[in-house]
């Protein structure tokens, strides 16, 4: 019945094709709910079925349409194969600025990540989305070369009442920027005050921003100019094993700082 080309070609050449095998590898079904399940036309769905029987991938059994062992491999690794793509089509427009080569983790576990990436009408969408996470985690513990006025804001308020804590390493020149604007400052003697919070400056680079807040990990992805484009977040053992162990390696460098560090 041709190559494993062919096999491929005739799956991605339809939508409705994989919709039917996958919704038979499901569970049995009718030829009515086929046709109600995938929009396909009765027309359409007919040479479906055809195909998918004289490739030995589905049978006819009463009225209902049943996967075959052959099916059952086919679907699931096409299954695979397009949750793969649709994490590349994800990531596509961070590629320029992933740091791939720093991941100590395979890419593949991105595969069920969220990604938020700026638009035209929110530029700021990437800190809108941690800030969000940061109003719902109990624990965050980050490593970050930028901060942002609204994060700030959510950290002070949440730690100050105390329901969230707080470790995070800062850049030397981030806890610079902090110091110098009297707001920040202040929110950051509260932060430490409210005995929720453990703030460290390193003096280095931090090539990005990763955070852990409870079980979900944001690794947020800026270019070369320090613009924020992109903020992938993700519920992962071995991503937040890899982030947990960056974060404490960065962490051994830095030094402790105290309120009176944000006093001018």
């Amino acid at each position: 019945m041709g190559t494993a080309f062919d096999d491929l070609a005739f799956l991605a050449g339809s939508e409705n094709r994989p919709a039917v095998l996958l919704a038979v590898t499901e569970r049995p079904h009718t030829r009515d709910e086929l046709e109600a399940e995938t929009g396909a036309s009765r027309v359409t769905l007919g040479r479906i079925l055809a195909d998918l029987t004289d490739r030995g991938w589905i049978r006819r059994r009463g009225r209902q349409y049943e996967v075959t062992g052959l099916g059952r491999l086919v679907a699931n690794a096409y299954k695979t194969f397009f949750e793969t793509m649709e994490t590349v089509a994800q990531l596509k427009p961070l590629a320029p600025w992933l740091p791939v080569e720093d991941f100590g983790f395979d890419i593949d576990r991105l595969e069920d990540a969220s990604v938020t990436v700026p638009t035209h009408s929110d530029p700021l969408a990437p800190y809108r989305r941690a800030a969000h996470t940061q109003r719902q985690a109990s624990s965050l513990t980050v490593l970050t070369n930028a901060t942002a006025p609204q994060n700030i804001e959510v950290i002070w308020r949440r730690t100050t009442a105390g329901d969230l804590t707080i470790d995070a390493i800062l850049t030397h020149d981030v806890i610079d920027t902090i110091q110098n604007d009297e707001q920040m400052a202040s929110m950051f003697r509260d932060i430490l005050a409210s005995g929720q919070a453990e703030i460290r400056r390193y003096n280095g680079e931090i090539p990005f921003i990763v955070a852990v807040a409870d079980d979900l990990v944001d690794i947020a992805i800026a270019d070369e100019g320090g613009l924020p484009r992109g903020l992938i977040q993700v519920v992962d053992e071995e991503v937040r094993s890899w982030a947990e162990q960056t974060i404490a390696r960065y962490r051994e460098q830095s030094m402790e700082l105290s309120v009176e560090s944000f006093t001018g």
